[in-house]
């Protein structure tokens, strides 16, 4: 089983967390391709939380071509993608490909009240915020665990 850290802004963090949003949608999707597939997406909330605030399993992951993406947003349309259709076009304006993973079994690990005592990316061994992604080892997911706060 693949574990992955993912970089996201802090409103898809929160509409992760409170469970509006299901889908995370993605311009690449690299690990598809793996041996092992992909079960568990530990999130990164960018700037100004700037902390490991969840992570999820994965369900399912859909991958359409760029001119049938109509068809990827009328499958997600009705199951809390997140995000409005607008949006949604906007983002995959030009690529060739469209990638969605869908979300279940979401383990908050971050409490804004208390903002100091949250999980750091060194925590994990990671120096900086990905890009995009970075794989991580399958021992982190079970350290993971033992520090969740709260299951949606």
């Amino acid at each position: 089983m693949t574990t992955i850290l993912l970089s996201i802004h802090p409103r898809h963090a929160i509409n992760i967390m409170m469970g509006n949003k299901r889908w995370e949608f993605r311009r690449n999707l690299p690990f598809l391709n793996l041996k092992d597939p992909l079960s568990t997406i530990i999130f990164y909330a960018t700037k100004p939380w700037g902390q490991v605030v969840c992570q999820a399993n994965v369900e399912l992951h859909l991958c359409y071509p760029f001119d049938e993406l109509q068809a990827l947003w009328y499958a997600v349309e009705n199951e809390n993608p997140g995000i409005t259709e607008e949006e949604f076009y906007r983002y995959f304006k030009g690529c060739k490909q469209a990638y969605a993973v869908k979300l279940c079994n979401v383990v908050v690990l971050y409490q804004p009240e208390f903002p100091h005592y949250g999980l750091r990316l060194s925590d994990f061994g990671v120096k900086c915020a990905p890009q995009n992604f970075c794989y991580l080892p399958e021992k982190v997911n079970k350290e993971v665990n033992s520090n969740a706060k709260c299951c949606l």
